[in-house]
């Protein structure tokens, strides 16, 4: 995921910056090769915009045989449309609005926003932009969870055509990322500790650095647990998640009117948790 953030930026600044033999650090042609923070765009237009690079800039453009560079903004003109893009592709899956539904905006857009005309329809937004998106937010997320002590908490859903879906989320100092979301032929301890173990693993989580494991109360996420993950995990603890157990003791009275305040506690446990 590292080397398509690269290649992505590369493609977003031509002629800018070029990637270390080894494909890990983003390095200025004009700056002598300084490194640039790659996993956020706003760290790259920084330096773009600053003083120094704009007076190497002019400096190379006046070498024979260099190619020219534009200093500072004007260069820009391209990026500046494919910022806009990038920038309106991530807004639209921050806030959960669907590319096709985003495509009602565009004449607004267009209308009043200066490089409006460059936002696509939501075909290339989808096929194209968004998985760029992606890829740059997954590859951020994973820069921030390396080396931290995490706690790991799985949940099994199923989708509206009853597929059964396991949500491997992953928490430090009060966030939480989603990290994975995998359909699942079989859910049972076997599968579970697997999806689990492979998740970690492409997310770059080291296996003592899980300090915790959270799950329900099924048999098979039990079994799970002390069959093969806290002997992968050595310094985890199993966390069962309390609201499942206050619904499976507030389903015993649930039809009871004499216990009807249970019912309202165990409705009120799940909206904290």
């Amino acid at each position: 995921m590292a080397a398509q953030l690269l290649q992505a930026r590369l493609r977003q600044y031509p002629g800018v910056f070029w990637v270390e033999q080894g494909g890990k650090k983003l390095l200025c042609k004009v700056c002598h090769n300084r490194p640039v923070d790659y996993t956020r765009v706003k760290s790259i237009k920084t330096h773009i915009e600053c003083a120094k690079h704009n007076e190497n800039v002019r400096k190379s453009a006046a070498r024979p045989g260099r190619a020219l560079l534009q200093p500072g903004i004007n260069f820009t003109a391209h990026q500046a449309r494919e910022e806009v893009v990038r920038d309106w592709t991530a807004a639209i899956a921050e806030a959960d609005i669907p590319p096709y539904s985003a495509e009602k905006l565009l004449p607004f857009l267009r209308k009043h926003l200066k490089y409006g005309g460059s936002i696509p329809h939501e075909e290339s937004v989808r096929r194209r932009h968004l998985p760029q998106v992606y890829d740059e937010h997954i590859e951020a997320v994973r820069a921030k969870l390396r080396g931290k002590k995490v706690a790991v908490v799985v949940d099994e859903t199923t989708d509206r055509r009853d597929n059964s879906v396991l949500n491997v989320v992953v928490g430090f100092e009060g966030q939480y990322y989603l990290i994975d979301c995998v359909f699942m032929e079989k859910c049972n301890s076997v599968t579970l500790a697997q999806t689990v173990m492979r998740s970690l693993v492409t997310a770059g989580i080291d296996f003592n650095d899980v300090y915790a494991f959270v799950s329900d109360n099924a048999p098979y996420c039990l079994k799970s647990y002390n069959d093969t993950i806290k002997n992968v995990m050595p310094n985890s603890l199993h966390v069962r998640c309390l609201a499942h157990i206050m619904n499976l003791v507030g389903e015993v009275w649930h039809h009871w009117d004499d216990f009807s305040e249970v019912s309202t506690l165990v409705n009120l446990m799940k909206t904290v948790y």
